[in-house]
């Protein structure tokens, strides 16, 4: 989105990509946050994007499965890039039925 510092932090981005790394990108700014998360929410954007999450509690589960597990994709959550990943789930799933210093290993390899 355009708004707050946004175009300016893309606008560093474009250009390390250039002088770094000899790619040519561009910004393309939403005006609003509020339009990119109607954007978001409707798979409108095409190319890459910035987004954040904030955990509601100290867990690896609380990221990994709101951002990236198959049950948060096609928008039925915060997994906007519509990652999917059977081996993935299939960690998640079994850390959430295992005791906390094994499900830190789990999440972990996940």
């Amino acid at each position: 989105n355009a708004d707050g510092n946004a175009k300016s932090v893309f606008d560093a981005v474009v250009n390390s990509l250039k002088n770094n790394l000899g790619i040519k990108a561009e910004t393309t700014p939403i005006p609003t946050f509020q339009e990119f998360r109607n954007a978001c929410a409707k798979r409108q954007i095409k190319g890459a994007w910035r987004a954040g999450w904030m955990p509601d509690y100290p867990s690896a589960e609380n990221y990994l499965t709101q951002e990236f597990a198959s049950v948060a994709a096609d928008g039925n959550g915060s997994n906007e890039g519509d990652y999917k990943n059977p081996k993935f789930d299939d960690l998640l799933k079994k850390a959430a039925s295992s005791k906390p210093e094994e499900a830190i290993k789990l999440y972990q390899q996940a």
